[in-house]
Formats: structure tokens, sequence, C-alpha cells
């Protein structure tokens, strides 16, 4: 496991407390070195430059959270749609395939069910991996033999096929999104350099501050607390399936029990 997965694997509040208290160091440790090592005339003074620069830095890397946030939540839209409809595809292929013969019927409904326990029971651990997950597929490839199979040897209605066919083209294409939003992630290297942004902001904001301002403890520990929640929140939504934050599988159990009872119904009805 990676240290970026490992990190999102925590919780939430953890990750935030440690950021809080790294952040918090860094501030502390830079007025430190500002008191210690730079003259305090050298702050008596005005000087344009660094008046510009502390006047843009903030917005500059709020500008740049706020881009990298939009980025990370739509690629977490993006996966929750694209896994709604591909479970709602699977239940809707379920219910195209009671009109077959009960012997095509179970062959069908039996791979759709394996389908979505391997997407929830093994895919979804090579999601949180970063890896694009190819074990359901093979359901999806048994499910159109047996369809063709029986389309072969028996001419279908038009109708039928049709449906059939475009709701299993549905299934591949919202799984085709799901796997391409969840690839989507930030690279470790842009990590590095959001951090060192913060860090470089933290430095213009509070290595040019007047000294000894009243309350100047208190701004850091503000600021702290807003990077802290700022970047365990990314971190979080960065991976959608580790973690606190992550997106839990409960429209596959809803399938599952759905497909369950279309079965159950469809067994107590007439042929």
């Amino acid at each position: 496991m990676s240290l970026l997965n490992f990190i999102a694997s925590s919780s939430i509040f953890y990750i935030a407390a440690f950021l809080f208290i790294l952040f918090y160091g860094i501030g502390i440790l830079i007025i430190f070195v500002r008191d210690s090592f730079v003259h305090p005339t050298r702050f008596s003074n005005s000087n344009l430059l660094i008046d510009l620069l502390v006047q843009i830095a903030s917005p500059l890397f709020a500008f740049l959270l706020a881009s990298i946030a939009i980025m990370i939540v739509s690629s977490r839209d993006g996966i929750e749609r694209a896994l709604q409809n591909e479970t709602d595809s699977v239940v809707d292929i379920v219910l195209l395939s009671t009109n077959l013969p009960r012997d095509v019927q179970e062959k069908v409904q039996d791979q759709l069910k394996k389908y979505l326990v391997c997407l929830k029971n093994e895919e979804w651990k090579s999601l949180s991996q970063g890896k694009i997950p190819h074990e359901g597929r093979l359901h999806i490839s048994k499910v159109l033999s047996d369809l063709y199979t029986y389309f072969n040897t028996n001419p279908p209605t038009l109708y039928s096929t049709q449906s059939l066919i475009q709701t299993l083209q549905n299934l591949n294409d919202a799984r085709r999104d799901r796997a391409e939003f969840s690839v989507k992630r930030l690279h470790p290297y842009m990590w590095g350099i959001l951090f060192i942004d913060a860090i470089i902001s933290m430095i213009i904001i509070i290595f040019f501050l007047a000294k000894k301002v009243p309350g100047q403890q208190f701004s850091i520990f503000l600021l702290s607390i807003s990077f802290s929640l700022i970047f365990s929140i990314l971190i979080g939504f960065n991976n959608p399936f580790l973690g606190s934050l992550r997106i839990k599988p409960e429209s596959i159990d809803d399938s599952l029990t759905v497909i369950d009872v279309i079965i159950s119904q469809n067994k107590t009805s007439p042929l």
C-alpha cells in the first residue's frame, strides 16, 4: 500500500489532527526563525514587493486549491453516477431476461449476481489501489455468450433483442465510465507541489507580518485549522474507495436484493 493510500485509509479525524499539528508546528517554526535571525527593523519600513506578495499569496493558493477540489469532487460524483447506472443496468437485464425460457433466465441471472458480488468483493479492492479491474468482465462475457447461443437457435423478437443488447451496452458503458473516473486522482508529484505551495503561502503570510502582533498565535492557529481541514478533505476525496469518506457499495447490495425479489417472484409465476 502506498503512503497516500495508507493516509487515506485512516479516519478523517486523525488525518485532520495530524495535519493541524504539522501546519501549526511549521507556523511556530517560521516565527521562531524570523524572530531569531531577522532584525526587527527589517519590518518597520514598508516594502511594495513584500506587500504585494502578502496580498496575492492567499488568493493564488486558494485558486489552486479550488481547482483541485473541483476536479476531485467531479471525479467522485462521476464514479457514483456510473456505479448507479451500472447496477441499474444489471437489474434491467434481469427484468428483461424474465421473458426468456427458464433455463436461459437462470444462467443470465446467476452470472449477473456473480458479477455484482465480484464487483463488491474483488473489484472494489482493486479500485482502492488505483487499478482498473477486469474480473467482472468474465461474467458479462458469459451473459452475452448465453444470449447469443439462445438467439442463434431461437428466432428472437425484435423488441426483446434490441432491449437486451442495448441494456448490456449501457452496462458496459457505465462500467467503463466508472473505471475511467476511478483512476483520475492527484499524482504524488502534484501532492508535493500542493504541500510546498501551502508552506510557501504560510511563510509569506506569517514571516512578513509585523513582529509580535497581538493575536498572532491565534492567527496561526486558525490558519493551521483551515489548511488541515482542506487537505484532509482533499485526501479523503482523492481515493473514494478508502477511509471515512469512501463510497460505500450500497447500490450493489440494493441491486442484489432487488434481483433476489425478481427471481423469487418469477419462480412463483406460471411459465
